[in-house]
Protein backbone atom coordinates (compact mmCIF):
# COMPACT_ATOMS: atom_id res chain seq x y z
CA UNK A 1 0.00 0.00 0.00
CA UNK A 2 2.78 2.38 0.96
CA UNK A 3 4.52 1.69 -2.36
CA UNK A 4 1.40 2.52 -4.38
CA UNK A 5 1.08 5.94 -2.69
CA UNK A 6 4.73 6.73 -3.44
CA UNK A 7 4.24 5.70 -7.07
CA UNK A 8 1.12 7.84 -7.33
CA UNK A 9 2.90 10.88 -5.87
CA UNK A 10 5.88 10.31 -8.16
CA UNK A 11 3.60 10.05 -11.22
CA UNK A 12 1.74 13.21 -10.16
CA UNK A 13 5.06 15.04 -9.78
CA UNK A 14 6.19 13.96 -13.26
CA UNK A 15 2.79 14.83 -14.74
CA UNK A 16 2.90 18.27 -13.07
CA UNK A 17 6.43 18.83 -14.38
CA UNK A 18 5.42 18.04 -17.97
CA UNK A 19 2.28 20.12 -17.63
CA UNK A 20 4.34 23.12 -16.49
CA UNK A 21 6.70 22.66 -19.44
CA UNK A 22 3.71 22.54 -21.81
CA UNK A 23 2.24 25.73 -20.33
CA UNK A 24 5.62 27.49 -20.56
CA UNK A 25 6.09 26.51 -24.21
CA UNK A 26 2.52 27.53 -25.07
CA UNK A 27 3.06 30.94 -23.45
CA UNK A 28 6.34 31.43 -25.33
CA UNK A 29 4.63 30.57 -28.62
CA UNK A 30 1.83 33.02 -27.82
CA UNK A 31 4.21 35.89 -27.06
CA UNK A 32 6.33 35.19 -30.13
CA UNK A 33 3.26 35.14 -32.36
CA UNK A 34 2.19 38.48 -30.87
CA UNK A 35 5.60 39.95 -31.67
CA UNK A 36 5.45 38.54 -35.19
CA UNK A 37 2.01 40.05 -35.70
CA UNK A 38 3.25 43.47 -34.54
CA UNK A 39 6.15 43.24 -36.98
CA UNK A 40 3.83 42.25 -39.82
CA UNK A 41 1.66 45.30 -39.10
CA UNK A 42 4.76 47.52 -39.23
CA UNK A 43 5.87 45.87 -42.48
CA UNK A 44 2.47 46.51 -44.05
CA UNK A 45 2.57 50.15 -42.93
CA UNK A 46 6.07 50.59 -44.35
CA UNK A 47 5.03 49.01 -47.66
CA UNK A 48 2.12 51.43 -47.90
CA UNK A 49 4.38 54.35 -47.06
CA UNK A 50 6.82 53.15 -49.73
CA UNK A 51 4.02 53.05 -52.31
CA UNK A 52 2.89 56.56 -51.36
CA UNK A 53 6.45 57.87 -51.62
CA UNK A 54 6.91 56.19 -55.00
CA UNK A 55 3.72 57.85 -56.27
CA UNK A 56 4.88 61.23 -54.99
CA UNK A 57 8.27 60.70 -56.63
CA UNK A 58 6.66 59.79 -59.94
CA UNK A 59 4.42 62.84 -59.71
CA UNK A 60 7.41 65.11 -59.08
CA UNK A 61 9.37 63.51 -61.92
CA UNK A 62 6.43 64.04 -64.26
CA UNK A 63 6.03 67.64 -63.16
CA UNK A 64 9.75 68.21 -63.61
CA UNK A 65 9.65 66.73 -67.10
CA UNK A 66 6.62 68.77 -68.09
CA UNK A 67 8.02 71.95 -66.58
CA UNK A 68 11.37 71.50 -68.34
CA UNK A 69 9.60 70.76 -71.61
CA UNK A 70 7.47 73.87 -71.27
CA UNK A 71 10.52 75.93 -70.41
CA UNK A 72 12.37 74.68 -73.49
CA UNK A 73 9.30 75.20 -75.66
CA UNK A 74 8.71 78.73 -74.41
CA UNK A 75 12.38 79.76 -74.38
CA UNK A 76 14.25 77.83 -77.06
CA UNK A 77 16.91 80.52 -77.33
CA UNK A 78 17.68 80.40 -73.60
CA UNK A 79 17.95 76.61 -73.78
CA UNK A 80 20.47 76.84 -76.62
CA UNK A 81 22.52 79.31 -74.60
CA UNK A 82 22.32 77.04 -71.54
CA UNK A 83 23.54 74.05 -73.55
CA UNK A 84 26.36 76.07 -75.11
CA UNK A 85 27.43 77.31 -71.64
CA UNK A 86 27.72 73.74 -70.40
CA UNK A 87 30.05 72.74 -73.20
Amino acid sequence: MQLDVKKAIFLLAILTFFLLIKVYVANQIYYLSRDIQKMLVKIDALKEEHNILMLKTQKLQFQNTVTNSLFIYQNPQEEKEYIEDEN
